[in-house]
């Protein structure tokens, strides 16, 4: 069989460390670009929470200016109907003393 020299097999295990010690820094590395990526998509995400609360508080403050619009038209319509029936109670009035 073949046998390794205790030089050979030295050789060969410091071979295999510097191996893990360079597959551990790349690792690293990439650790920390993904930990960078996911910082990076907090950050987004809390952006978009920020901007998903404008956009509620923007949604109802336009229904609320719609609700004001609605109450005023329908007050302006009564006004309208009041002045109408005003309007032909002056005319009954005008009408009586005629006669």
């Amino acid at each position: 069989m073949d046998e390794i020299t205790n030089m050979e097999f030295r050789t060969w295990i410091g071979k295999k460390i510097i191996e893990i010690q360079n597959k551990v820094e790349t690792q690293s590395k990439e650790s920390k670009e993904y930990n960078k990526m996911i910082q990076e998509q907090k950050e987004k995400m809390a952006i978009f929470r920020e901007n998903q609360t404008d956009f509620t508080e923007l949604k109802n403050s336009l229904q609320e200016f719609h609700n004001t619009i609605a109450s005023t038209k329908n007050r302006k319509d009564q006004a309208e109907e009041r002045l109408s029936e005003l309007k032909v109670w002056v005319s009954e009035l005008t009408q009586l003393g005629k006669k």
